[in-house]
């Protein structure tokens, strides 16, 4: 702060004299700082803008000092800042919006015994599966639910679940081949199948009379298929 006083001296036409004096005070601006929780911030996350340096603050963008909001693009704010003197400064500072990868394992799926592979994509991130895998891509032969976190090189992360529901095959024995005297049973088992036998026959048990190959489709409440001869 600078004060400087101004004397001025006034003539009138008598020529009688006399005078005043004015102080001018200047006051400097304030060094206004503008502030950020973050500099930069996941989609969706939220962060909050200080100003520093006066004694009261307004931002643009419609931000309120010191209220937490979510940013939905990176921008740059600024805040003007006047002290108690009415002095006016600004600042500004730039908050980042960085976007959560997208993970999409795909539909559930519902199969017949083998294995089912599941990527979680976005080539270079952290993963973590709830099986404890930590690959990319994860391939499974029991059912269950599956869950994929993807942390992405900014930080952000996001998820996608998954249910693989992965049903036995029909166990099928109709025993060892045989030669006998008089007609043989055989028994395909799995109850509540559905039988196709290259005799025609579609029950579970069959009787034959003759001498020759036999052999069974079993379908069973999952759809599941297996045979045996």
């Amino acid at each position: 702060m600078s004060s400087t006083a101004y004397v001025v001296t006034v003539t009138n036409l008598n020529g009688c004299t006399n005078t005043g004096m004015a102080i001018v005070t200047v006051n400097p601006l304030p060094v206004v700082t503008a502030n950020s929780t973050a500099a930069s911030v996941c989609t969706g996350g939220s962060v909050t803008l200080t100003g520093g340096g006066a004694t009261s603050y307004t931002w643009n963008n419609n931000v309120m000092d010191a209220v937490s909001f979510v940013p939905t693009a990176t921008t740059t704010y600024m805040v003007t800042g006047t002290d108690a003197n009415g002095c006016v400064n600004t600042a500004s500072t730039t908050v980042a919006v960085n976007a959560n990868p997208v993970v999409t394992l795909g539909s559930d799926i519902v199969q017949c015994a083998g294995s089912a592979t599941f990527n979680a994509g976005n080539n270079g991130s952290t993963y973590m599966w709830s099986n404890a895998a930590t690959t990319q891509s994860i391939t499974v032969t029991a059912s269950g639910t599956y869950i994929a976190m993807v942390t992405n090189i900014n930080g952000c992360m996001s998820s996608d679940t998954v249910v693989a529901t992965i049903n036995a095959l029909p166990v099928v024995s109709l025993g060892p081949d045989i030669a006998q005297c008089g007609p043989v049973n055989f028994d395909a088992g799995n109850i509540g199948s559905v039988y196709v036998w290259n005799t025609t026959d579609s029950t579970q048990m069959i009787t034959a009379s003759t001498s020759g190959t036999y052999y069974v489709d079993v379908t069973d409440v999952n759809g599941c298929t297996s045979s045996d001869t």
